[in-house]
């Protein structure tokens, strides 16, 4: 019986049925012996998952512990959504850490370099730089080489070589070498190299250690359409990781992904994120270029939490100039929750609206029509009205004149099941007043056309004060006595709303 294996070969069976997703689909829950091979440390599933080596502090942790004790309390067949609610929480613990891992890479490896450079004389210097130089434009050749990559780690991290490229678009420098040795591959899953992607990203952590001036190489872009659109290093990484493809790449090529070289190129771009640190350039340009292709969302799991966490460190890493007249940062802030709503990627949002890092309160508290327009388009999805009742409930105190318009185009809207959802969370809202001191119940009865008995109706219930006037000094049952409200009177009336006596 299959059951009666020992230890060691159930375990060689596993390694050789698939990916963790088909082993576990396959066998968890066939019995407890079976679950606890499975989560067993030797056979690394929860790693392989992230596609990382075996880490021993991974399966110390307490998040990955978490997730062991799930799977070992499994006793039937599970499917893919069950598991993917038990990853979950594995993929941003895993990017977090893994950025730790960079930044202390970075600093070690800089200061090593640093080291070894300041104890070389000029002529030293001069043949190291020199040697670093041809050995890079040797990454020019077809037939590139094990030992090219090699010997540039070498020059730089060994011999304190700094290597300088001819920037400019059209030159041969450290984003052509990137583009065309590392992310073309993205999106061929199946394509090998004897020149592993691993060695390529340390081959170029090198290089950015030796000059970080290389972050800035630029080159031709020539995809949106304008030849001479210009891109830098940190724009490629991004719209790589984003949408899956190269950049020159066609709109509508395959989305399969080459799962080793999108690993590799999201942890150099975590290291690109450790080094911009040390030069605080261009660090808001990085946000808004994750947002840029937000839209792209792969429907894996492990892609999606990915980029959204990449986001996150973004955000958090970014120090925004939130200044008064700052019309650059707010115009590209409302643009870019345009894409995201567009896209509907409506947690992303969830996630910027709670961010007290981003200024936002210029941004959603003028003009009223982007507000219109935002509303319009989440109202739209059903999905998206959930993230509007999820966000209106947690976003910060200074977006309350924001929360305060939609409130009120809700209103406008008659969109009554989102407003009685909003209002059981947020019930202040019920005496919220606008620019005529109209509370909720005059707003509907003055400047709301159709059908509104049960939006008022819904009013009443949640405590409007029906006596309360504006600065007309006009109340709800003076309201009711207008022309433009007779119809809507006979309503109130028929519908028992309001007695003839009230």
């Amino acid at each position: 019986m299959f059951e009666d294996l020992p230890d060691e070969i159930l375990i060689i069976i596993f390694q050789y049925s698939g990916d963790p997703y088909t082993i576990l689909t396959t066998y968890l829950g066939l019995n407890q012996r079976i679950n606890r091979i499975l989560i067993d440390k030797h056979l690394h599933l929860l790693t392989n998952f992230l596609y990382t080596k075996y880490i021993s502090d991974y399966y110390d942790s307490e998040i990955f512990q978490n997730a062991s004790k799930q799977l070992l309390m499994v006793n039937s067949n599970i499917d893919k959504t069950k598991l993917d609610e038990i990853f979950r929480p594995l993929i941003p613990f895993h990017i977090r850490q893994t950025y730790i891992q960079q930044g202390q890479e970075f600093q070690l490896l800089t200061e090593q370099h640093n080291s070894i450079r300041q104890n070389l004389s000029n002529d030293e210097k001069r043949q190291v730089d020199c040697e670093v130089k041809v050995q890079f434009w040797n990454l020019n050749k077809l037939d590139q080489s094990i030992e090219t990559f090699q010997n540039i780690k070498k020059l730089i991290l060994k011999q304190g070589a700094h290597c300088e490229c001819e920037d400019g678009p059209g030159r041969f420098n450290l984003i052509i070498a990137v583009k065309y040795l590392l992310l073309v591959h993205i999106s061929e899953p199946n394509f090998t190299s004897p020149i592993s992607p691993h060695l390529l990203t340390q081959t170029f952590k090198a290089l950015l250690v030796s000059n970080t001036n290389l972050l800035y190489n630029q080159d031709y872009v020539g995809y949106t359409g304008d030849p001479m659109d210009i891109w830098k290093l940190i724009d490629i990484i991004v719209f790589t990781i984003s949408s899956l493809k190269c950049h020159f790449r066609d709109r509508n090529s395959s989305t399969l992904v080459n799962m080793k070289y999108y690993h590799e190129i999201v942890y150099f771009y975590l290291f690109i994120i450790q080094c911009q640190k040390q030069t605080h350039r261009e660090q808001e340009k990085n946000m808004f270029l994750m947002l840029d292709y937000i839209s792209n969302m792969n429907d894996n799991l492990l892609i999606q939490l990915t980029n959204t966490e990449l986001l996150k460190m973004v955000v958090e890493e970014t120090n925004f100039n939130d200044t008064e007249d700052n019309y650059w940062l707010e115009t590209h802030l409302r643009q870019k929750v345009e894409y995201v709503v567009k896209a509907k990627q409506f947690h992303v949002i969830v996630y910027l609206a709670q961010s007290e890092r981003i200024p936002w309160k210029k941004t959603f508290n003028e003009p009223k029509n982007f507000i219109r327009k935002f509303i319009n388009a989440i109202i739209l999805d059903p999905s998206g009205r959930r993230f509007l009742l999820q966000t209106m409930g947690t976003i910060s105190l200074d977006l309350f004149f924001f929360k305060k318009q939609v409130f009120f185009l809700l209103l406008k809207k008659r969109e009554r099941k989102l407003l009685e959802q909003l209002l059981q969370s947020s019930p202040e809202f019920i005496n919220e007043l606008d620019e005529d001191e109209n509370d909720a119940l005059l707003y509907t009865c003055l400047k709301i056309s159709g059908l509104r008995h049960r939006i008022i109706e819904l009013l009443i219930k949640m405590g409007s004060n029906m006596e309360r006037r504006n600065s007309q000094g006009l109340n709800f049952m003076d309201t009711l006595e207008l022309p433009r409200n007779r119809s809507l009177s006979k309503k109130l009336v028929e519908f028992e709303i309001i007695f003839n006596n009230n």
